[in-house]
């Protein structure tokens, strides 16, 4: 069955730091290579806290979305408690109806995905996928069961 993303995933943006840079040090700041780490499942040393009940952190488990690289990844132990930069989404779901591997198989090895997305990106020199482009994009949503099966064989292929 193929259902639009915004029907089972809500993405929300990491923050601007345009203008806050200099208050966060980059090994608090969730950057394309710790995607890359988490994808391919090689966890940093270890989990950082900021201790600000302000900013909402990723946790170990959380999925996230590249808006610049669109690529998934599933947040690894090395990762948590980073601050997500708006060049990335959080998605939320329910692990009852969506396995977030299956997720990260899908947005990244999907052909089918990657020519929809083509006609989505907006900018003239980098490519960026905006949430709203991402919320009408389809995905193929088999049963949990498949789901669940292509996830573990995708994960297991990416270590």
């Amino acid at each position: 069955m193929k259902m639009l993303i915004s029907e089972i995933v809500k993405a929300k943006t990491g923050i601007n730091l345009t203008r806050d840079a200099a208050k966060y040090p980059d090994s608090l700041l969730y950057s394309t290579a710790d995607m890359e780490d988490d994808l391919f499942q090689k966890d940093s040393d270890a989990s950082l806290s900021l201790g600000n009940a302000f900013l909402e952190t990723l946790k170990e488990g959380d999925l996230v979305l590249g808006l610049v690289n669109h690529r998934a990844a599933v947040v690894g132990h090395g990762n948590a408690g980073k601050i997500l930069k708006n060049q990335f989404a959080k998605c939320e779901y329910d692990s009852s109806s969506l396995d977030p591997w299956y997720f990260c198989y899908y947005i990244n090895e999907s052909e089918e995905f990657r020519m929809m997305l083509a006609t989505k990106l907006n900018g003239s020199t980098i490519k960026q996928m905006t949430l709203s482009s991402l919320a009408n994009l389809l995905i193929v949503v088999p049963q949990i069961e498949t789901q669940q099966k292509i996830g573990r064989l995708y994960r297991s292929l990416c270590r």
